[in-house]
Parts: C-alpha cells; sequence; structure tokens
C-alpha cells in the first residue's frame, strides 16, 4: 500500500533541462526543496549511461535493470522528514531510480525500486527517512538499451515522519485494565502526545517527553477503558505535528456482580488456543456452540437461575472497520444429558450482540445489553430465568452467522492444552454446522478434537428456591 499523509501539499513544476546538461553525476540538476509534492519533468532520450556501479541491494527482487541512458538529480531537504519519489504511471518507459549519498563514484545507495506497483514497469521509492542539509543524489534510466522516454519525477515529502514499531499489550493480569504502549522514534520529537480513539483535545490521555532520534519509548495505560478502543501517538516538534500512529486493544465489560456461584465447566487456562470452526478461507459459515448444564446434579443449584451474563473466548476479525453479530441462545434440552437431538430443544431466549476486533480473549455477553428476541421468534417471552429442571437441562448456544458475503471471521478460543484435559470439563464441548455437514450437535471429541472445550462460564442471580 503506497500513501503519505502531508500537511500541506504544494506542486513545483521544474522547466525541462536539456538531458546532456544532467548526464552525470557531477553535472546533476538540483530539484528546489518543497515542504509537500513537488513535480520535475525527465527526458532521458539523448542521455548516455553513466559507469557508476549499480547497488540494488536497498531494493533487492523489485527488477533493477542496467540504468542505461540515465540521468542525475540532487535533493536537499531542509528538514528531517520522510519521502517517497516516483515516476509511477506517469513516464513513458520502464524505469530505474537509485537514491544515494556520498561523492560521484563511491556512492552509498539509500533507496531505489525497479518496478513499483504501478503501470509500464515505472518506479516507486516507498517511504524512507531523509536528514537536513544532507544532498541526495537521485539517479533516473532505464531498464535496457531500449528504455528511453520522457515523463514526470514526483517527490512527495513531510517534514515530520510518525513513530513507528507502535505496540499495543493489554494485560489483566493485575485486576486492572493496562496497556503498555511501545514505540520508536526514528527523528527527535519534544513530545509525543497519547490520545483515546481520537484526536480532539478531549481525548488525550497524557504527554510523553520525546527520547531523541532512534530512541525506544513507552507508556503505561492504567486503568484502561473497558471495550474495544484505539490508541494514538502523535509526535510534535516545535509546533509542528506528525502523522498519526494507531493500535487497538479490547478489554470486555465486566460481568455484573450477581448472587450465585459462577458456573465454570472448564478451566479458563491461560494462553488460550485456537479451535476450528466450519469456514471458508477463514470467514465462518453458520456456526452452533454449545454447552449442556445440569444444574442441580452438576452445579449443586437448588435455586431458580436467572442468566446475567455468559463469558467464553474468541478470536473474532470483522470486515474492516465494522462489528459481526453473535447471537447467545438460552435454550432447555428435554432429554438431558448430551446435548440435542435439535428436536429435544427449546429456545426460551435469543440476544443480538455485535462485537469488535478480540484478539482470542475473554468476552463477557452481559444480558440485556443487545437487541433481546432479534427476530421476534419468541413473541415476547423472552426470559433469562430458568426454573427448577427436573431430568432436564440448561443448554448455552453461541451462534455466529455466517460471515463470508461480509467478510468476518470468528473461531471459538479453548483454554490452554497444556495444562487442560478433558477430564477437567463437566459436560461436553458440541458444535452444529450445517454446511459441514454437522446437521445435529456434535461432541467435539466424537468429531475427533478433545482439546477444544468451549469457556462458557455464567454469571447468575438466585430467582427463589425451588418449589
Amino acid at each position: 500500500m503506497r500513501f503519505l499523509i502531508i500537511m500541506g501539499v504544494v506542486f513545483s513544476f521544474v522547466m525541462p533541462t536539456v538531458a546532456l546538461a544532467q548526464d552525470e553525476c557531477a553535472s546533476a540538476v538540483a530539484i528546489p526543496f518543497v515542504n509537500g509534492t513537488s513535480v520535475t519533468p525527465i527526458d532521458t532520450t539523448a542521455a548516455t549511461t553513466s559507469a557508476d556501479p549499480i547497488d540494488d541491494a536497498a531494493c533487492a527482487g523489485t527488477a533493477i535493470g542496467t540504468c542505461e541512458s540515465d540521468i542525475w538529480f540532487t535533493w536537499t531537504p531542509a528538514d528531517d522528514g520522510i519521502v517517497t519519489m516516483s515516476t509511477c504511471n506517469d513516464v513513458t518507459f520502464d524505469t530505474d531510480i537509485l537514491i544515494s549519498q556520498g561523492p560521484c563514484g563511491a556512492q552509498t545507495t539509500v533507496a531505489c525500486n525497479g518496478d513499483g506497483p504501478c503501470t509500464g514497469f515505472t518506479s516507486f521509492v516507498d517511504i524512507f527517512p531523509v536528514q537536513a542539509g544532507n544532498d541526495y543524489y537521485i539517479r533516473i534510466g532505464g531498464w535496457d538499451a531500449a528504455s528511453v522516454g520522457t515523463g514526470n519525477l514526483t517527490i512527495e515529502f513531510s517534514s515530520l515522519i510518525p513513530v513507528s514499531n507502535l505496540v499495543c499489550t493489554p494485560d489483566q493480569s493485575t485486576g486492572t485494565n493496562e496497556v503498555l504502549m511501545e514505540w520508536t522514534e526514528d527523528v527527535f520529537y519534544d513530545n509525543v502526545n497519547i490520545y483515546l480513539d481520537n484526536t480532539d483535545p478531549a481525548s488525550l490521555i497524557t504527554t510523553v517527553a520525546g527520547v531523541g532520534a532512534g530512541g525506544n519509548n513507552s507508556f503505561l495505560y492504567s486503568p484502561a477503558a473497558d471495550g474495544g478502543h484505539t490508541l494514538i501517538a502523535v509526535g510534535e516538534s516545535g509546533g509542528s505535528i506528525a502523522p498519526t500512529t494507531t493500535c487497538s486493544y479490547f478489554f470486555s465489560t465486566p460481568c455484573p456482580a450477581t448472587s450465585g456461584a459462577t458456573l465454570v465447566p472448564v478451566p479458563s487456562n491461560q494462553p488460550f488456543g485456537g479451535a476450528v470452526s466450519c469456514n471458508a478461507g477463514g470467514l465462518h459459515a453458520d456456526n452452533m456452540y454449545y454447552r449442556a448444564y445440569d444444574l442441580c446434579n452438576n452445579y449443586m443449584v437448588t435455586d431458580n437461575n436467572d442468566v446475567k451474563c455468559v463469558t467464553t473466548v474468541f478470536n473474532s476479525n470483522p470486515a474492516a472497520g465494522t462489528t459481526q453479530p453473535v447471537r447467545v441462545r438460552l435454550n432447555i434440552d428435554s432429554n438431558g444429558g448430551a446435548v440435542g437431538p435439535l428436536a429435544a430443544m427449546t429456545m426460551v431466549y435469543e440476544e443480538l450482540f455485535q462485537v469488535p476486533v478480540v484478539a482470542n480473549e475473554l468476552y463477557n455477553f452481559v444480558l440485556g445489553t443487545g437487541v433481546v428476541d432479534p427476530d421476534g421468534t419468541l413473541a415476547g417471552s423472552a426470559s433469562t430465568v430458568i426454573g427448577c429442571l427436573d431430568g432436564e437441562t440448561l443448554v448455552v448456544e453461541i451462534f455466529t452467522p455466517d460471515g463470508q458475503a461480509a467478510g468476518h471471521s470468528l473461531f471459538m478460543g479453548m483454554p490452554d492444552p497444556a495444562q487442560t484435559t478433558t477430564a477437567d470439563q463437566i459436560g461436553a464441548s458440541y458444535i452444529l454446522a450445517p454446511a459441514c455437514g454437522l446437521t445435529n450437535p456434535i461432541d467435539m471429541v466424537g468429531l475427533g478434537f478433545p482439546t477444544n472445550m468451549w469457556i462458557m462460564d455464567i454469571a447468575w442471580d438466585s430467582a427463589g428456591p425451588c418449589t
């Protein structure tokens, strides 16, 4: 991907010169510096080929040729910054571009490109850093002896570059939501401003002093806001603002405090693994994930159970810039024991949630915060209160509707297989996926994936004793 955020765009047109006047490094023609965009006409039709060696180590694999009939320019930035240089789609011949420093005949190539992501084998030298006052030699030639022509060289410069290598690492191990931000400062900044979700002044979290060009810096955001958020790092120097760099994190909204002891069918041993799903190219089809709860015999629940929250683990990657739908259903299985068949199950509650990007982490579905009975199937009878069950089981279902057309991907997580076996879970984990031929719930052990155990903790309130 090729883009550059430019504070102000200025076009500077340099009149064509006679090609032979810039035929060699020693007679390179200076291109005036512009903080923004400059466009310089080029013409290699009367040029000869320089004897200077060709060093393509900085752009290996981009089809640098022999740089025939080459012409030379010099360019000297007035500020530190970043730059792109391009003949992309704007010349009549197959170009090579080499940018170098040092004395003619003994130069070091700092950036180059043969064939960029352009038409006609034209060239695009992607973002590279430059320093104020340094002379950069720009050599433009043809891939072979037949490659000569005319066109334009475009230089795009921005005086401040964004911080690089920005990483956000979320952590809840201390009992507090914390995000460690770490980045590299490739140029000098007075400060780096940290924002939450947008760069409005009201969203400023803190200002971190710069550490100098080439240094590594960090900031611990604590306590971090619940939910999914974007952290933004913006360098500033001398009143100028650099382009933004972002990273994202997610912390699930906590389940509410409840009176009942949380029902935990399997330990949430970390690090979480990734489970299988019915999918095509990583984009999921309809998948239903189930667990059965024998409330009386396995969990010693003797009260009516009002389900408040379901905690699970998954890796969610919705289409860019969107969320994806996930439905939580409560069913009563009249057969008890194993989940299914479907004919024995009655849905008593359904809620639709929109899920953001979640990186295989715990996620809390707080019931009552989504869209209850989204299709009207229950006709107003939806209830989270599960009465005293006699020979029946509560079945919790997490349904991920087909995401292939929309570009959604969701895979359930599972507890660390190195620490967890099927003997550690109460009951079994089930999946139903018609597109993969699974038309009734099937035990993951029977399917050949014994480590795929669904974390589905239930937080509940007592709704009165069973009578």
